[in-house]
C-alpha cells in the first residue's frame, strides 16, 4: 500500500500533476462541498500534526525495547553521523537543503526499520504484527490526509531523493542477493523497503504544515539513532 501510494503520488507530481484543493468552477453538488465533508477535513486539519508526532513516536519506541544486533565501531559510527546529517540539514532554512533533509529522513526510517526486523526473528511474532500495523497507520493516515484535503497537498520529491529511493530498493533486491547474505538479512531489507515508504510520506505531511517547526520529527529519529547506535554498541 506505502509502495503504491508514493509511485502514485511521486509519477503524478512529476507528470505535473497535483492535487488540488476544491474550489472554481465545479458543481455546487460536489462532495468537496458537503457539510459532513468540510467537518472531517476540518478534523483531519487540526489532528495533522499530532498524529504525525504520534507515528513517528511508534515509529522510534522500538528503539528503546527491541533486541537490536550487536554493531561494530564503524556502524555504530554511520548511525551517530547519519543522525547528525538529519539535526545538521533541519537547521539550514534555505529551500535547497529541504531535499537533503527530506533524504536524511528517508534513510533514518528505513535504517531502523532494517534494525527492527532484524530484531524480529528473536523477539517473535508479536513483533513483526508491530512493525506491521505501524505501518499501515502511517499508509491510512496518508490516504486521509489525500482524500480530506482543503488545499494543495504536496508530495513533491527530489532527485536527491528518488536516487536514494532506488539505492534503498536496489541493494536488498538486488545487491544483497549478489553478496549470498543471509536471508534474514535480505528479507529485513525487502521489508523495510515497504515499510519506509507511508513514513516518508507522513513524514513530508509533517514538513509541508511545520516548514519552520521540524524539531519534534527530526528530534525524534535523530534521538532514537543514537539509542540504537549506543545498545548496539554494548549488546
Amino acid at each position: 500500500m506505502g509502495a503504491v501510494l508514493f509511485g502514485g503520488v511521486s509519477a503524478a507530481q512529476h507528470l505535473g500533476l497535483v492535487f488540488r484543493a476544491a474550489g472554481g468552477k465545479r458543481p455546487s453538488a460536489t462532495g468537496r462541498q458537503w457539510p459532513l465533508f468540510m467537518r472531517l477535513s476540518g478534523a483531519v486539519i487540526v489532528s495533522a500534526v499530532p498524529i504525525s508526532i504520534f507515528l513517528v513516536s511508534l515509529l522510534c519506541l522500538p528503539a528503546l525495547f527491541f533486541p537490536l544486533p550487536e554493531l561494530n565501531r564503524n556502524e555504530v559510527l554511520a548511525l551517530f553521523m547519519l543522525a547528525g546529517a538529519v539535526v545538521f540539514y533541519s537547521l539550514q532554512h534555505k529551500q535547497a537543503s529541504q531535499g537533503m533533509l527530506h533524504g536524511a529522513v528517508y534513510v533514518s526510517i528505513f535504517v531502523l526499520f532494517f534494525l527492527y526486523n532484524l530484531a524480529v526473528a528473536a523477539e517473535g511474532h508479536w513483533a513483526n504484527v508491530y512493525l506491521t500495523v505501524i505501518s499501515l497507520l502511517a499508509a491510512a493516515w496518508v490516504a486521509i490526509k489525500i482524500i480530506f484535503r482543503r488545499k494543495v497537498v504536496v508530495f513533491r520529491t527530489s532527485s536527491f531523493e528518488l536516487l536514494l529511493v532506488f539505492l534503498s530498493w536496489f541493494v536488498p533486491f538486488v545487491l544483497f542477493e549478489g553478496l549470498r547474505l543471509p536471508a534474514d538479512v535480505i528479507e529485513a531489507g525487502r521489508l523495510a523497503c515497504l515499510q519506509v515508504l507511508p513514513f516518508m510520506l507522513a513524514a513530508k505531511i509533517y514538513f509541508n504544515l511545520q516548514p519552520q517547526g521540524d524539531r519534534w520529527v527530526v528530534g525524534a529519529l535523530a534521538g532514537a539513532m543514537v539509542v540504537t547506535a549506543l545498545r548496539g554498541l554494548v549488546t
